[in-house]
């Protein structure tokens, strides 16, 4: 899991999209809410890997996450899409599966298991996100009932 290159690549992304569309950069507020947002998103997956693997679910739904990433990557242009990571991201193909789109699709393959199980996901999710004790270091937030707030 790797904040910078995720959040880079998040406000690289940000960037062109309000720049083609005549916009300017993002501002310093909507960097901060970007970087907390990805943040909050890592802490998650890390905290719903741990509950798959206490429930020894983890290597089924990761299979189900790489198997459905890579039919959504059947349809595309084998051609252009690594040139269009590289430049909507700054990353290279693989390195968009795994960082931007893996930690997505495993939340979703959990989220059909749970169901399927006639389990509540949202109740689930709700749960987990409050029990673990996260520590945050050289960052403005800490990780208080299942969301990070702002350390001022």
């Amino acid at each position: 899991h790797d904040f910078s290159t995720t959040s880079q690549a998040l406000e690289q992304y940000q960037n062109t999209s309000k720049k083609v569309a005549g916009g300017s950069q993002l501002s310093a507020s909507e960097i901060l809410d970007l970087r907390t947002s990805v943040l909050e998103n890592m802490i998650a997956t890390v905290i719903l890997e741990q509950y798959m693997r206490r429930e020894n679910t983890y290597d089924t739904y990761a299979k189900n996450a790489r198997e459905l990433i890579a039919s959504a990557f059947k349809s595309t242009n084998a051609s252009t899409l690594p040139k269009a990571t590289d430049k909507l991201y700054g990353l290279t193909i693989e390195d968009f599966q795994q960082k931007i789109l893996f930690p997505q699709a495993l939340q979703d393959a959990l989220r059909q298991g749970v169901e399927k199980d006639g389990k509540n996901f949202a109740d689930i999710i709700s749960e987990e996100l409050r029990k673990p004790h996260v520590r945050t270091f050289i960052v403005p937030w800490y990780w208080q009932d299942g969301h990070l707030v702002n350390k001022k």
